[in-house]
C-alpha cells in the first residue's frame, strides 16, 4: 500500500495537476485486480499490472503508449 495516499487519490491528483493527458500505468497488489482495474480505467488509467509484475509486460505497455520517436 502507498504510505501517503491510495491509487484512487493518486489518479485524481495527477488529473488535476497535469496540463496534458499523460498515460497512467498502475502497478497494484490489490486482492481484487479486476475490480480495481475497471475502476481505475474508468478514471483515466490506461493499464493496471498486478504485483509481482512482469518487466517485459511493463515495457510493452510503455512502448504502446509512448509517443513515436522524432
Amino acid at each position: 500500500m502507498m504510505p501517503v495516499m491510495d491509487g484512487w487519490e493518486f489518479v485524481a491528483r495527477c488529473q488535476r495537476v497535469m496540463s496534458t493527458s499523460v498515460p497512467i500505468i498502475v502497478v497494484s497488489a490489490t486482492h481484487e485486480p479486476e475490480r480495481t482495474a475497471a475502476g481505475l480505467r474508468a478514471n483515466g488509467v490506461r493499464a493496471v499490472l498486478p504485483k509481482p509484475f512482469d518487466a517485459d509486460a511493463l515495457i510493452s505497455i510503455i512502448a504502446h503508449y509512448a509517443p513515436p520517436a522524432a
